[in-house]
């Protein structure tokens, strides 16, 4: 691991986001948690555990546990509204409650990503208690971020 002098932090790899980083004219500003995401908020969000990359998108709030894989589009507008009505309170809870449900039914994140080039629709799903992408299970990092 690489080190600078007076930090412990890691240096960022090849297209890694980091704070202050610039991709597409977005200025990836700092990391913030889930919860402070709102409805027609544009985010970033950045991966690298098996990938690395980033996507721009307008945040567009959580779909029902079914039909599945997010069919039902955006039916809550922020994840309190999601553990009031699922009765829990935290992502591992609920991702606990969803683990009875038959596959690909559960909770989904939904934006449209035409920013990053993708369509509309509900494409993150709870893993291991974390926000991810894609078939790995990728987890999520997501950015306050600002046209440059």
């Amino acid at each position: 691991m690489s080190r600078r002098w007076g930090t412990s932090r890691r240096l960022p790899g090849r297209g890694e986001v980091v704070r202050g980083s610039i991709k597409d004219g977005w200025e990836f500003i700092k990391p913030i948690p889930y919860k402070s995401l709102v409805i027609s908020g544009i985010y970033g969000d950045s991966y690298k555990m098996f990938n690395v990359g980033y996507d721009i998108f307008q945040f567009q709030g959580y779909s029902a546990h079914t039909p599945k894989y997010g069919g039902s589009g955006p039916k809550f507008s922020s994840i309190q509204e999601v553990f009031r009505v699922y009765g829990v309170s935290s992502l591992s809870k609920l991702e606990e409650k969803q683990g009875v449900l038959e596959y690909g039914h559960g909770i989904y994140m939904c934006g449209d990503f035409r920013l990053s080039g993708e369509g509309i629709g509900c494409y993150y799903y709870i893993s291991d208690g974390r926000w991810c992408r894609g078939s790995g299970a990728e987890p999520l990092t997501f950015w306050e971020i600002r046209k440059v």
